[in-house]
């Protein structure tokens, strides 16, 4: 005979599998047996309870650590998700859970938490290894041999109004036409799911210098044509550091020069903006410039 007191806790098993979240068996009575030294309860008996170690405690996997897992870059995973994120709406109700973590430049960057179902879910387009690896990386977060991975919260969180502040001093400080502007707003909008228009109208064609002296007749190379606009006050030469320490020097018109033409963000370096010309009034300015 095995006498079985309230504080006995046995782990619950599902046909020999552990459940994704342990529990434990509290018996009502004060002693339950049965011929083959083996607990015997039945429903009236038992009541399931989380372990201390679990109460309040959800599990959850990060798109950081999935990336990792896939060997992907983090805002390709990114870029899937989303694309799956509208189909687990329609089944299940509800959204994946967005956060944020501060990368090693200090910068607030989107990431997702999931739980196992959704983790599961986003794991289909992964290759059978890959599966492999993170069903295995569950069973050890759920089993207490391994912690999920935290990432540095936010000091400060910003609201919309902070971050649609920043986007138009930015655009006051750079002079950024309303294509680079409108960037600057999808990046924030995008991860809230927020929609923006995909265009914005255009004052004329743009050119860059190279393509519009091209389209002129050659009449003098890029850098005669820059000298040219920087000793008129229409172009100045800004600089910035790059993650490296090193100084990046770019052209950038002035209030002046956005009669000719207007600042973008350039696309290989997002963090500086490039001079594009309205093809329009690129002869005039030829002229303007005594080059033509």
């Amino acid at each position: 005979m095995w006498n079985v007191n309230a504080s006995t806790a046995y782990e619950v098993y599902d046909n020999g599998k552990c459940g994704h979240f342990p529990y434990v068996i509290k018996c009502r009575n004060m002693a339950v047996h049965n011929s083959n030294n083996q607990p015997n309860v039945n429903n009236s008996n038992v009541v399931l309870a989380a372990q201390p170690s679990e109460i309040g405690v959800k599990k959850t996997m990060s798109s950081l650590e999935m990336a990792e897992l896939a060997g992907r870059n983090h805002k390709d995973l990114l870029r899937s998700i989303r694309s799956m994120e509208a189909a687990w709406e329609k089944v299940t109700g509800r959204k994946f859970s967005l956060s944020e973590y501060i990368d090693s430049t200090g910068r607030p960057l989107p990431c997702y938490n999931f739980n196992y179902e959704e983790s599961m879910y986003i794991a289909s387009k992964f290759d059978d290894e890959t599966r492999a690896k993170l069903t295995i990386r569950w069973a050890k977060l759920e089993t207490g041999q391994a912690e999920p991975m935290y990432h540095q919260p936010k000091q400060q969180q910003l609201t919309m109004k902070d971050k649609l502040t920043w986007v138009k001093e930015v655009q006051k400080m750079l002079k950024l036409n309303d294509a680079s502007t409108l960037g600057l707003i999808q990046q924030i909008a995008d991860p809230l799911g927020l929609p923006v228009p995909q265009y914005v109208d255009s004052r004329g064609i743009l050119m860059s210098a190279t393509s519009a002296l091209i389209e002129s007749g050659n009449v003098c190379d890029v850098r005669h044509f820059n000298e040219a606009m920087m000793k008129c006050g229409f172009l100045e030469e800004l600089s910035r550091k790059s993650s490296k320490g090193l100084v990046k020097r770019f052209k950038h018109l002035t209030p002046k020069g956005l009669k000719w033409g207007e600042n973008q963000v350039n696309p290989k370096s997002p963090q500086q903006t490039q001079p594009l010309y309205y093809k329009n009034k690129f002869l005039d300015l030829l002229k303007e410039l005594n080059l033509k």
